[in-house]
Parts: structure tokens; sequence; C-alpha cells
């Protein structure tokens, strides 16, 4: 699967179908978590949305889908999950955890831009309510941008 080319559209129903199929079997399915993390990890608008989906899905659901996924995917594609991994630990108020996820991503990408910049909102010290605020506005307008892109190929 992973040489196969796949449409933005392709790539968010592979991520709703793991998160989907993972709230009712508690089992990750293995085409769509390679499809996801691929996608996830190759492109920015497609990780926002994975970082949004506690808007749907609940945040602790988002917990345990992302420490499911971790250890299940290519380590190049593991710092934008532990980066989102991390955002949804500091949101629900585990700040050393967050930091912990980090610093994984950071250990395998030095330079990826969203750990950088969740490392400093961490530490200007905002709140895990205002994040979550954030989050659930941008949702939405990430969503939107989706459907703009729908055939665009990843």
């Amino acid at each position: 699967m992973s040489t196969k080319t796949i449409t933005i559209k392709q790539a968010s129903q592979a991520i709703n179908f793991l998160a989907t199929n993972f709230m009712e079997t508690n089992e990750l399915d293995v085409e769509s978590l390679e499809i996801a993390s691929r996608a996830i990890s190759k492109d920015i608008e497609l990780r926002d949305y994975f970082l949004g989906m506690p808007s749907d899905f609940g945040l602790d659901f988002m917990v345990r889908l992302a420490e499911k996924m971790l250890p299940n995917i290519e380590a190049t594609e593991r710092p934008a999950i532990y980066t989102c991994y991390s955002a949804f630990l500091y949101e629900r108020g585990e700040t050393d955890r967050a930091f912990l996820a980090l610093s994984e991503a950071q250990d395998l990408e030095p330079n990826y831009s969203l750990a950088g910049l969740l490392t400093r909102v961490y530490q200007g010290g905002m709140s895990a309510e205002m994040f979550g605020k954030m989050r659930s506005e941008l949702h939405p307008k990430v969503i939107l941008g989706i459907k703009n892109r729908a055939s665009n190929l990843i």
C-alpha cells in the first residue's frame, strides 16, 4: 500500500475509518493505519485534521488512539503523531507527559516545526482550556480546507 497514490479525500476517509473502527473494535485496521499515518505525516492540513479530532471523538479517545498508533507506525511518521499526542495530553492537563511526547518527536526529527511551536506554547503557559478552544475553532476551517483540496494527491 505504501506506494499507492491517494487523494486528500481518500486519506481523510482512512483517518476517519481508523478512528471509528478503533472505537468499535479497540483494534487498528492495518491498511487504514498505513494510509492515515503516512497522510498525517506528509500533509499539514491532514495532520491538523487529526489534531482537531477531539472535537468529533473526544479527547480521551484520541489519546488512546494515538497511544495505540505510535508503536505500530514507521519511525519517519511518528513525529507528527507524537506531536498531536502531545497536544492531546496538554489539553488534558498532563503537561509533563505532553513535554515527553514532544521530546520523542524532536528526537526523531529535531526540526519538526509543530513540535517547536508547541514547546513555545507550553512554555508560555497557555491554558489547557484556551488550547482546546483554539482547536475547536480551527477544526471546521481545516475540514473546509480538506474539502477544497479533496482531489489533490498526497
